[in-house]
């Protein structure tokens, strides 16, 4: 059985990443040199978002859920731009899902 993550421990991985890719395809898919560090900014902004939200005994679980919702969506752009390996966005997804459920 897996063990239930931490807001805390999510939200500090979430924080440790950094943007190391430095080219690729990605720029010109998206259009901006620096797609990466956005990608990677909104999946912190995210998780900050979520994890406040989770904190919060008074939040609507509808809110709860949109904002997980939200931070899911940012790590899978995250893994599809290559901002994060797939085991990077695998952890992070354990770690949601484990605190979702």
């Amino acid at each position: 059985m897996k063990q239930k993550a931490s807001i805390d421990t999510l939200l500090d991985s979430v924080m440790r990443i950094k943007v190391l890719n430095a080219g690729g395809a990605s720029p010109a898919i998206f259009g901006s040199p620096s797609a990466d560090s956005d990608v990677i900014h909104a999946l912190k902004k995210s998780a900050i978002a979520f994890a406040e939200a989770y904190r919060n005994s008074a939040a609507d679980p509808a809110m709860v859920r949109t904002l997980s919702d939200e931070f899911r969506k940012n790590i899978l752009t995250a893994q599809v731009i290559f901002a994060l390996s797939e085991d990077e966005a695998s952890a992070l997804l354990d770690a949601l899902g484990s605190l979702d459920s």
